[in-house]
């Protein structure tokens, strides 16, 4: 056995490296860990809609309010629920990627959606099929959320 070298059944790198055809166990994932994954995708996707939603709507208020002030205020307060869904999605996102806290994340969800109601008038669905879809991936993602 001294004379050879690596001993038979070792790879080249002896001692640091296991024996050929060993593979140490892997643990698999939680159930769920993917869609909360996908859930948070969504959830930053629609942070980043309530951002363009937010900056139109006060663009248009500013350009607005020039001509009727009454009416730039009034968009200037529409401002709010893009606010509201920002703040949504960062407690859903923060929620998804620790994995803790399921009820948050839902809070968080709701509120997401809350805020996607003013940009139906910019943005279209858009946000609003982002935020279902985050949802129901919350959703389905509660097994893999630790008490």
């Amino acid at each position: 056995m001294y004379g050879t070298y690596p001993p038979q059944g070792y790879g080249a790198g002896y001692p640091y490296a296991p024996p050929y055809g060993y593979y140490p166990p892997i643990q698999p994932d939680p159930p769920g860990t993917g869609n909360a994954t996908a859930a948070m995708i969504f959830w930053v996707l629609l942070l980043l809609r309530h951002i363009f939603t937010l900056i139109a709507i006060l663009l248009v208020g500013t350009f607005l309010g020039l001509f009727s002030p009454t009416l730039g205020l009034s968009l200037a307060a529409l401002a709010v629920l893009p606010l509201i869904g920002m703040i949504g999605c960062v407690l859903a996102i923060i929620s998804d990627s620790q994995k803790k806290n399921h009820n948050l994340g839902t809070i968080g969800a709701v509120l997401a959606l809350v805020g996607c109601f003013p940009g139906l008038l910019t943005f279209g669905v858009i946000g609003l099929s982002l935020g279902v879809i985050g949802l129901i991936l919350h959703f389905l993602a509660k097994p893999a959320f630790t008490k």
